[in-house]
């Protein structure tokens, strides 16, 4: 069997990719709760003949629309963590090949070209190490085991992640050299 853990310099890149994938999965699941009350269809199924029906199949309303969101296969908000971890990944790649290129040519502010094949790539690598035969369901219920302070931490690096990832791709692209 392939060995699908690259190592740089210690850092297991599909570890790393799981943990980024199920901290913003449990960020987003976070986000679900907090807007539940002031969520647009929760306004539809105060109609009676709506509520009625869902009423008869033995579930809640909110029964319904968590497992839409919370599913940890195929729920909206691990399909959304997906595609942040690739936008991230994604980031990580542009950024550096735009930084080397205005190097050489500082009249370069965005090349589309390189953020699709950046976006090709990333997508490629997320594919590969994380949602390919649902490696990440086995991740989750490994980091599910982590102490809040775990949590907490791994949590904090994510929304770290995500923020530099911005900050950067923002800086690469109105830097002049």
């Amino acid at each position: 069997m392939l060995n699908t853990h690259i190592n740089f310099n210690g850092l297991q890149v599909k570890n790393t990719l799981n943990i980024l994938h199920f901290c913003i999965y449990i960020l987003l699941n976070k986000i679900h709760y907090l807007f539940y009350k002031v969520f647009f269809f929760n306004l539809l199924f105060k109609i009676p003949a709506l509520k009625g029906r869902w009423g008869r199949e033995g579930k809640s309303v909110k029964e319904h629309i968590d497992q839409l969101y919370t599913a940890k296969e195929y729920g909206f908000n691990v399909l959304n963590a997906g595609g942040i971890t690739i936008s991230i990944i994604a980031s990580f790649i542009y950024n550096p090949i735009i930084f080397i290129l205005k190097c050489f040519n500082p009249e370069i502010h965005f090349n589309i070209y390189i953020l699709i094949g950046s976006f090709i790539v990333a997508w490629i690598i997320t594919d590969f190490y994380v949602t390919r035969k649902n490696f990440y369901l086995e991740y989750f219920t490994r980091y599910e085991q982590w102490s809040k302070l775990t949590k907490f931490q791994n949590i904090f690096l994510t929304l770290f992640a995500i923020f530099i990832s911005i900050a950067i791709f923002f800086f690469v692209i109105l830097i002049k050299l």
